[in-house]
């Protein structure tokens, strides 16, 4: 028995039995067939060996050898019987594969590593619209099926398994036929021989669209507020810190805006908070319409932050606020009632306001806070002093909630004074906070953050029954007029508002009559309806109204006409401008004229000098305040000056 690879090859050995047949005298010639065996054993392919013998020498045949054929041919029948065998469990396993891949679920393929395919399951069809037929004739097919923006992934993805040899797992999006999207899990390995040489890749793709749209709505509910559909504060900090990483690397500039809309809780308190929701949607949707190429979020309540990585500049930051600015302020339409919002934005600049999302988000803040209690300033840009000013907001808050527990807040009186004889006609209602550490404080130091923070309503019902319990004193004695209360927006639109002014009112004892809530032209204009619904139950029960600081907001003859009120209240500025400019004179005469034809009652305030009170005498204005005749004083001095002005009857 030789071995492949010996010294004597297969070409040797054939020559050597030629020239053994040749010299034997034709011994082999006279076996025919038999006269000479030559044996090839061969197994999976591979020749194992060769045996060669005459059966026949110079005296005969070699009866000895006749057991060699017998032996080699046994020998010959086990090898090919279990090549037969083998070659039965390759079909069988070929045929199971195939019978199991058939019917899977599963996109299954075999590539060859020249990228042919093998086999494809059926299952192609039903996954992507494209039968086997089609990846047979197209190789490339699978690479043109993914989404556009995993072609790269996708391409190192089989670079590895093809030439790494790495068996990989990735998930992606290929687009079937119909134009559907389909996740799916690529799990693909090399396929190698026996010999540990690649001849191909076994890929199985799994069907995940459904675990992906679930894991995109985990996603959204995460890092989208699920009232407006904008991005929430988890997504905002997300992004802030993508934009920072991004603006770190290429030195570049963005803004952060904080949008804050005003007395938006008035409308919460006056229609409820579905209504309050919807309408919230709406602003949401108007932001991102006008917000350009900047990202709208929703910070939380109805506070927005938008991400301007478009604005390198604060006068582009400052011309984009307002454009927002002024998409607010148009009319929103919302269950048939028209409504007007304001709002007030801060800006801080990335890198030189803050270095984090939250130095960035917490310095636009402070800026919209400033703007919002400041000079009538909408938008402002972040400044370091704004720190101080929104920790100092904090303080106050915290310190107006102790004192409503101390019950700190006192009521002053400002009397109303009849110009003709002097006489004390009502009393306006001033809030002052006797603070155990600064002292007295006027109402600028603590109403804006009071209502701000909504301590305003317990606050107003503290200082109402202070307002009570005088007048109830004052009633005793016969020495009773009417007191004028100043209503902030958050306490008018409050939807409890008349229930707990009636409430008290009726409590007391006091005739209704002497209470006449003062209300802004911005509190009347910012739901005219409801105010007019509001208005109407209150003079029901007996209670006067006034418009405060008229012609300083949305003054309307249309609507004054229709407005259930007993009062104008002049602002001092029109006073005072009337001495030096006809313009504000003209303006001032109009608006004796206008309530001289509406018949409703006039009150000047600001009155400081002589020649203020000339001028209201010259224009037919009959009723002031003013430090000219008293500045605010306590009950125990007003007391006093009631008894010194007592109302005297006209002439």
């Amino acid at each position: 028995m030789r071995q492949p690879g010996s010294s004597q090859t297969s070409a040797s050995t054939l020559s050597a039995i030629t020239i053994f047949i040749k010299g034997s005298g034709g011994l082999y010639l006279k076996g025919g067939l038999l006269a000479a065996l030559l044996i090839v054993p061969a197994f999976a392919i591979q020749v194992v060996g060769i045996l060669d013998q005459p059966l026949y020498d110079e005296n005969g045949l070699q009866p000895r050898l006749l057991i060699i054929p017998f032996v080699v041919i046994t020998a010959l029948g086990l090898v090919l019987g279990r090549m037969f065998q083998l070659a039965q469990q390759v079909r069988h396993n070929s045929d199971k594969f195939r019978s199991v891949a058939d019917v899977a679920e599963d996109f299954i393929y075999l590539r060859s590593i020249d990228g042919d395919y093998e086999y494809v399951s059926p299952s192609c069809e039903r996954l992507l619209g494209y039968p086997p037929e089609d990846f047979y004739d197209k190789p490339n097919l699978m690479t043109d099926l993914v989404h556009p923006d995993d072609r790269d992934r996708w391409l190192h993805h089989i670079d590895n398994v093809n030439n790494a040899g790495v068996a990989e797992t990735l998930d992606v999006r290929l687009l079937g036929k119909n134009g559907r999207q389909v996740w799916v899990s690529h799990v693909c390995s090399p396929v190698y021989d026996s010999s540990g040489k690649q001849i191909g890749v076994r890929s199985t793709n799994v069907d995940i669209t459904q675990r992906k749209a679930f894991e995109d709505r985990i996603e959204h509910m995460a890092y989208y507020d699920p009232l407006c559909d904008l991005p929430n504060r988890r997504s905002l900090e997300r992004t802030v810190r993508q934009y920072i990483d991004s603006g770190s690397r290429q030195k570049s500039v963005f803004a952060v805006l904080f949008l804050d809309l005003d007395r938006f809780k008035n409308i919460n308190d006056s229609y409820g908070h579905f209504f309050g929701d919807k309408l919230l949607r709406m602003i949401a949707k108007r932001l991102v319409t006008h917000a350009q190429n900047g990202m709208v979020t929703r910070f939380g309540g109805d506070e927005f932050v938008i991400l301007a990585h478009h604005v390198s500049d604060h006068d582009q930051a400052i011309r984009f606020a307002e454009e927002l600015i002024d998409a607010i302020e148009e009319p929103f339409h919302v269950e048939e009632h028209e409504l007007y919002l304001t709002g007030s934005i801060g800006i801080a600049f990335y890198p030189q306001d803050g270095a984090t999302p939250d130095e960035l988000v917490k310095h636009a803040d402070a800026a919209m806070y400033r703007s919002k209690h400041g000079r009538q300033e909408k938008i402002k840009l972040f400044a370091p002093d704004m720190i101080k000013q929104a920790a100092e907001f904090v303080s106050t808050e915290n310190s107006i909630r102790r004192g409503l527990e101390h019950r700190e807040f006192e009521v002053y009186y400002q009397p109303k004074i009849r110009i003709a004889d002097g006489a004390v006609v009502g009393l306006e209602a001033l809030a002052r906070w006797n603070h155990p550490e600064t002292g007295l404080l006027l109402p600028e130091r603590f109403i804006p953050v009071a209502e701000e923070t909504g301590l305003i309503l317990p606050l107003g019902q503290q200082l109402l029954d202070q307002i009570l319990h005088h007048l109830e004193r004052w009633t005793e004695r016969g020495q009773a007029v009417p007191v004028a209360i100043n209503v902030s927006g958050r306490q008018f639109l409050d939807s409890k508002f008349c229930d707990t002014t009636e409430a008290q009112i009726l409590a007391s004892g006091i005739d209704s009559g002497l209470i006449e809530l003062e209300i802004t032209e911005q509190v009347f204009m910012s739901d005219l309806e409801a105010t007019v619904t509001k208005l109407v139950r209150l003079k029901r029960h007996g209670i006067r109204v006034a418009i405060d600081d008229f012609g300083t907001g949305y003054s309307s003859l249309k609507y004054i006409k229709t407005l259930p009120i007993d009062t104008i209240k002049i602002d001092r500025h029109f006073v005072w401008g009337a001495l030096d400019d006809p313009k504000d004179m003209a303006v001032l005469q109009a608006m004796v004229s206008l309530c001289d034809g509406l018949e409703l009652n006039m009150v000047a305030e600001g009155i400081e000098t002589e020649a203020h009170r000339q001028l209201l005498v010259d224009i037919g204005c009959e009723v002031a305040q003013g430090f000219l005749f008293h500045e605010p004083m306590k009950f125990d001095d007003v007391d006093r000056v009631l008894q010194d002005h007592a109302d005297k009857p006209e002439e």
